[in-house]
């Protein structure tokens, strides 16, 4: 894959790797980050499914959230993404909005992904790994994981700041983790911002953590 610093064989579900696989994900991954990014990156997460809205049609919640998102990626690459570029996930809906938002900007525009959806479908094919917008690419740099639970560790510790979008259970999982990591200093304290209406997307966030 031209623009993927490292490729990861594809070896199926997360049971099946080898200590071997999860350590030289590992090592590539913090070579790739010492290497070429050494003050770590500001990482977008948040739903794949929350695209923008079909040309004409009127404005919904969900269309606003991804052009925020998009704009918020651009201006801080425009003026920070020498130093702390963006990175996502690599995947569409969110992380579409934020990989765009990078590259429009002219700068990196990082991706840390695995083999999810197209990829895995096509036993294993990193050319469907990273996201396209129209047939472009839009992630400009970045590693495709053989371990998903590597590439969510990775994308956690390569945090500068990070940047929560509503999503599903899979951005929930990385919420709790970021929150509970920096809460039982597990992890060295970074900024962690919750994006998006309050009332729409973070009212039951909100009350499951005043239950607990």
């Amino acid at each position: 894959v031209p623009n993927a610093r490292y490729t990861g064989p594809y070896k199926g579900t997360e049971n099946r790797l080898s200590a071997a696989d999860m350590a030289r994900d590992l090592h590539c991954a913090t070579l790739f980050k010492t290497e070429k990014y050494p003050r770590g990156f500001v990482a977008i997460y948040g739903s794949s499914r929350l695209g923008e809205d079909k040309e004409g049609a009127p404005a919904s919640d969900n269309g606003q959230l991804y052009q925020g998102i998009r704009l918020f990626a651009r201006e801080w690459t425009n003026v920070y993404g020498d130093k702390l570029p963006i990175m996502t996930g690599a995947g569409p809906g969110i992380m579409e909005a934020g990989s765009r938002g990078a590259m429009e900007a002219g700068g990196p525009s990082i991706g840390y992904t695995t083999y999810y959806g197209p990829a895995r479908d096509k036993g294993g094919d990193a050319r469907l790994a990273f996201q396209t917008y129209r047939g472009q690419a839009i992630v400009s740099d970045g590693l495709i994981f053989s371990s998903v639970a590597m590439r969510e560790s990775m994308m956690v510790l390569h945090s500068a700041a990070v940047v929560i979008a509503p999503g599903g259970t899979g951005t929930e999982w990385e919420t709790f983790q970021i929150i509970e990591s920096i809460k039982s200093q597990q992890l060295d304290p970074v900024p962690v911002y919750l994006v998006g209406k309050r009332d729409i997307y973070w009212k039951g966030f909100e009350q499951r953590l005043q239950e607990m």
